[in-house]
């Protein structure tokens, strides 16, 4: 099920014509159709980027002095860069291999060419100029905005940032610099979701509070990966006022013959001037709300909610309240904000439903008396909500057996020991399962396993967010955040990493860098470079003697 606060469908990206046909030379053409395919990974859609705006006004393939291009602050961008900035509009990106090093980024991605990703060759994106086009951001009751990620390639695992310029910063007559820019908000990996067809990355960020006037949201989408690839928007945006809005009538909330049965989807849009989407909900009918009573009242409950400055359903009173009428359904109407705005509700029939897809790691190999997460890789063609049922042996502790990622304990046992772990994902109607192997190995009683300095750090809370660089201990080890993340360390857990000296097994499908050690095989090895093989497989494992940890 996709439920939206609100969805921006990119124009169609027609340009002016000239009022002359003149040749566009071939290369020009041939770097217009392979560009976007060579180079595609996103952009910030929702408040959307600088250069996004650019793409969709158009008129910078002709002609050569940008004068057909219709906002000035482009024209600019053009006239220094050339049409780069356009056609790799989706590849705002910049390689850092120790990405977790925020001044290391600072070191690739330079003040000054922060809205380019660092690339000269798009630096006409971070002229001042007063014509940046702005997106006014309008939050929830928690001060928090609909972020939305369009993604033509997505990458998992990765994380977010988020950074605001400050009051006073004006893009109009500064260039953007890191000293502008205050973090205000963060995401470890997020998954996508499928929005008007589109494969999106969708999340709340905080705003601060009060905050008034213009400013630039920047937004760093970086990959967990040896190339350590990260994506870099600017979006300007505006914070509007708090007004009460004007109401205009626009027809009948339920026209007569508007039926819903079990099975169907309810949809609900308004539209801008241009047709553009900006709101988008989808309310699932169900045997439970097919009553048109229900689902009517349950739609007009999610729109007030999520869109109650846009859109209002209701009978307007003699005192300009407008009340939702439970007693008379066809009396009420759809009252919109815009007068130039319009509305569509559709009920789309039951379709045959196509079953989720879910993946699990082949296996896994893990110590005693060690907390194991284990996570599924889950999706479903049309969006619908999906729940999560694992199936764990009883001799495990487990804990997160109805979400998604599964947290075992590994327990005791007096000899190596495997067990069969398998999850069961449902849509509502298909139901599928992926299945995984734990491998509990036993170390020798002469293996360090613990860490005494462990007491010497404050423990792990359930729920506390930690920022880069905090120190915690957690089942008498010590860790370190390495950017900031509220979840639980492990070894299986790439935001923390393992400061305490114990001897460490090799485990499938973790990533390993340059200089870690593990036993494996009755030996120890040492990682060559960034790795996930197993030791002994290749060259990125060197064997330097017998096992710590035999």
């Amino acid at each position: 099920m996709i439920t939206t606060a609100s969805i921006f469908r990119p124009r169609s990206g027609l340009q002016r014509l000239p009022s002359q046909l003149k040749i566009v030379p071939l290369s020009l053409v041939f770097a217009a159709l392979i560009t976007p395919l060579s180079h595609g990974h996103g952009y910030v859609q929702q408040p959307q980027a600088r250069q996004q705006f650019c793409v969709e006004d158009g008129g910078y393939w002709w002609p050569d002095d940008g004068s057909n291009m219709p906002n000035s602050a482009c024209r600019a961008a053009f006239l220094d860069s050339g049409t780069v900035p356009f056609t790799q509009h989706h590849e705002f990106s910049a390689n850092v291999a120790n990405y977790n090093n925020i001044e290391a980024v600072k070191a690739v991605v330079t003040d000054g060419n922060l809205c380019a990703a660092g690339d000269p060759a798009k630096r006409g994106m971070d002229l001042p100029h007063p014509d940046w086009q702005k997106t006014q951001v309008v939050t929830n009751a928690q001060g928090k905005m609909d972020f939305i990620f369009y993604a033509s390639t997505p990458h998992n695992p990765s994380f977010w940032e988020f950074y605001l310029s400050k009051p006073g910063f004006d893009s109009a007559t500064q260039v953007l610099n890191w000293h502008h820019l205050d973090l205000i908000d963060s995401a470890a990996n997020v998954a996508t979701e499928v929005v008007n067809g589109q494969r999106v990355y969708r999340m709340p960020v905080q705003l601060p509070a009060n905050r008034q006037g213009n400013a630039i949201l920047y937004t760093r989408w970086q990959r967990d990966d040896q190339a350590g690839e990260g994506f870099y928007n600017c979006s300007d945006i505006s914070f509007g006022g708090v007004s009460e809005p004007q109401w205009f009538e626009k027809g009948y909330y339920l026209p007569q013959g508007t039926e819903a049965v079990a099975g169907d989807k309810v949809w609900f849009r308004v539209f801008d001037g241009n047709g553009q989407e900006l709101v988008f909900e989808i309310l699932p009918i169900t045997g439970s709300n097919q009553n048109a009573n229900s689902w009517a009242q349950e739609l007009v409950d999610k729109l007030t909610a999520n869109h109650g400055q846009k859109v209002q359903v209701g009978v307007k009173n003699n005192q300009g309240d407008i009340n939702y009428n439970t007693a008379d359904l066809r009396a009420n109407q759809v009252w919109l904000a815009n007068n130039q705005h319009t509305f569509a509700l559709d009920v789309k029939k039951a379709q045959t439903n196509q079953a989720p897809s879910v993946s699990l790691t082949g296996s896994i190999i893990a110590q005693a008396n060690q907390s194991v997460n284990i996570t599924a890789l889950a999706e479903d063609p049309e969006g619908d909500t999906l729940t999560y049922h694992w199936q764990v042996p009883a001799e495990l502790a487990a804990s997160g057996t109805h979400s998604a990622t599964l947290s075992v304990n590994t327990g005791n046992p007096s000899a190596t020991k495997q067990h069969n772990i398998s999850v069961q994902v449902s849509d509502g109607v298909n139901n599928v399962s992926a299945q995984t192997i734990l491998t509990v190995n036993v170390s020798s009683q002469n293996c360090q396993t613990t860490d005494p300095n462990a007491r010497n750090f404050p423990a792990w809370q359930v729920g506390t967010n930690y920022t880069q660089g905090q120190q915690v201990s957690h089942q008498q080890l010590v860790w370190q955040a390495k950017w900031w993340n509220n979840s639980q360390p492990s070894l299986n857990n790439d935001a923390w990493l393992l400061v305490s000296n114990i001897a460490l097994q090799w485990q499938a499908g973790k990533s390993y860098s340059s200089g870690d050690k593990v036993d494996h095989n009755q030996r120890q090895w040492q990682a060559n470079w960034w790795t996930q093989a197993e030791p002994g497989s290749d060259d990125s494992w060197a064997d330097i003697g017998a096992a710590t940890c035999p």
